[in-house]
């Protein structure tokens, strides 16, 4: 996760959540934490992933990371902006305001979601 290709800090990240367990969880989630607002858009979108692999397993530690799944989502970026809703689906599923208030900024800033797949 140190290594300064982004290749390396992506492909990491992907495979530290398929062997974390709760004795490593905090790392990983500060590790997740801080890729989320890397520079790189690859190494977002691999975070963005890896938190929807966590989910299933870990989902109050994902649930923490809503806010910096938002503003990707509201970031322009439309290589990131599919699997960021999907992430912010997973997270508010059993909450329907939460839902809806998703629905209400999408619609609200429409010009800024260029992703086909999103606008679905």
């Amino acid at each position: 996760m140190s290594a300064p290709n982004d290749n390396f800090k992506a492909n990491a990240l992907r495979v530290l959540t398929w062997i974390v367990d709760n004795t490593s969880l905090q790392n990983v989630d500060w590790l997740i934490k801080t890729s989320l607002v890397d520079k790189s858009t690859y190494v977002k979108q691999s975070a963005v992933v890896s938190c929807l692999h966590l989910i299933q397993k870990y989902p109050d530690n994902v649930r923490k990371l809503v806010g910096e799944a938002q503003n990707i989502l509201l970031s322009g970026n439309a290589d990131l902006q599919y699997h960021s809703l999907l992430l912010l689906h997973e997270i508010k599923k059993t909450d329907p305001m939460g839902i809806l208030k998703i629905l209400s900024q999408l619609t609200a800033n429409a010009n800024q979601v260029t992703n086909k797949l999103a606008k679905c």
